[in-house]
């Protein structure tokens, strides 16, 4: 979602500011003051927020504050995502710090408060660092400005002085700009895609494209289903300070997205942006005890494994895997309408997932493959394994059918969660069951039992309503 956003800002400064840089005189002053914060200003603060809609559904809003003291840096990103559960709970918060000196950099996360984890990268000392190709596009921006008068007519641009000598241009633009103007914002696109995201539609057939709701997160959905993209609207004012330096810029605009598989989906972006302290910035160098926090994987990270290949997923994916948790979990028989909590992290390329239901109803901890196929689930507030295991029943159920149809439910489940291990389980037999305040559960294993630590077993709760107890398909207990 970082990349996102400054991508986003990007755009809109580079293509903004420029889309009449050369219609008349005053106009040019502002393409000269979106290059001059994006790629000379060493030294500066900026603070801002954008909000995120696909098709009208808001799927994101993002509030950051970022400052440049030469090659030191700080960035602080705060996210708010909606919930889909529909239990009406305030969004999700999530996001990031980022503390850079130099070439080190220092990330703590909003989900792991307490731990910050390290990294290098190459020194920066602007927002954005110049290469080949981005001057390359930025040039290109500057060419098409040159016709803007007849681009885009005379009433798309507005520049009003103000009483200390800066300058507001506004731009107003809607879907009837010519084919040139969006041909060259998909360039810029694409340009920006395999940046940030590294997608290089070099590499992409439409043929491969899929619908995006198969896509892990909103932002992925975009830019794996996007063929091309078009303007639909734009409403966007910079704003120069008395010296003739850009100090804000804010607006809004609107996107179709022609996609491979849905037709047309709509992206649009309300946002603001303000500069200051331009030569008064300051990051200090990174101190641990400053922020409260120690480094993840130490001895004193509350979060810290015993296993090395442990690692956590950005918000949006975290996000998107919580909700996709909660339609397994109610496949499973679990109550999530009044709200669950829990975490989601890679282990031993796994995905293993730990959540509760609110008022410790349940707590299930369960894991997959990355394909997301069902290894193994444990419901932890389970009553039988409360009781000692010479209480459980070896003897054959006196209602042969209630088993039979809990045989084939089960198996029904398994071939839902883990269609692969199913076509390997011919039959499952009944090994124990266990009653106790009217709750009745039976116990499966594969029949006969697998030798390669591959086989299946599952604990249900037939009665009173289903639900999956124990789950395994990696060994044989």
């Amino acid at each position: 979602m970082k990349k996102l956003i400054a991508a986003v800002l990007s755009v809109i400064l580079l293509l903004g500011s420029a889309a009449g840089a050369m219609a008349e005189q005053p106009v040019n002053l502002f393409y000269d003051a979106a290059m001059e914060l994006l790629f000379e200003a060493n030294n500066i603060s900026l603070e801002g927020e954008a909000e995120f809609t696909l098709d009208g559904e808001r799927f994101k809003t993002a509030k950051i504050r970022y400052v440049q003291d030469y090659d030191n840096s700080l960035l602080r990103l705060d996210l708010l995502t909606p919930r889909r559960d529909g239990t009406g709970r305030p969004d999700r918060e999530s996001g990031y710090t980022v503390i850079a000196n130099g070439e080190n950099v220092y990330v703590i996360e909003t989900f792991y408060p307490g731990v910050y984890k390290t990294g290098s990268t190459f020194s920066q000392s602007t927002i954005l660092r110049k290469t080949v190709q981005m001057n390359l596009m930025t040039e290109l921006v500057r060419v098409l400005a040159e016709q803007a008068d007849t681009l885009l007519g005379e009433k798309a641009i507005t520049v009003l002085p103000e009483d200390q000598g800066g300058k507001d241009l506004r731009i107003e633009l809607d879907e009837n700009v010519p084919d040139l103007v969006n041909t060259a914002l998909n360039l810029f696109y694409q340009f920006v895609a395999r940046r940030y995201f590294d997608t290089d539609y070099d590499h992409v057939s439409e043929r491969d494209m899929e619908p995006m709701e198969n896509y892990l997160t909103v932002t992925q959905g975009i830019l794996n289903a996007t063929k091309s993209l078009s303007l639909k609207k734009a409403d966007l004012t910079l704003k120069r300070d008395h010296a003739g330096l850009l100090e804000a810029a804010k607006g809004d605009f609107s996107l179709n997205l022609n996609t491979g598989k849905d037709g047309i989906r709509q992206l649009n972006s309300t946002f603001y942006l303000n500069v200051f302290d331009r030569d008064g910035s300051h990051v200090e160098k990174f101190d641990p005890e400053k922020y409260g926090v120690v480094r993840s994987g130490g001895p004193e990270d509350p979060y810290a494994s015993a296993a090395e290949d442990r690692s956590y997923f950005d918000e949006e994916e975290f996000d998107l895997l919580t909700e996709q948790a909660r339609a397994f979990l109610g496949q499973s028989g679990y109550a999530t309408e009044s709200g669950y909590g829990g975490t989601v992290y890679q282990e031993n390329n796994r995905i293993r997932y730990e959540f509760e239901g609110d008022g410790d109803e349940w707590h299930v901890c369960y894991f997959t493959d990355p394909e997301g196929k069902l290894l193994g689930l444990h419901h932890l507030n389970n009553i039988f394994q409360q009781v000692n295991a010479d209480q459980y029943h070896f003897d054959a159920w006196p209602d042969e059918k209630l088993v039979s149809e809990a045989s084939e439910k089960a198996l029904q489940y398994l071939a839902e969660v883990n269609p692969e291990v199913r076509q390997l389980v011919d039959q499952i037999s009944l090994e124990w069951w266990y009653e106790e305040d009217g709750e009745l559960f039976f116990s499966f294993h594969e029949d006969p039992i697998a030798q390669d630590w591959d086989g299946f077993s599952i604990i249900v709760r037939v009665q009173p309503e289903w639900r999956i107890e124990i789950f395994s398909c990696t060994s044989n207990g």
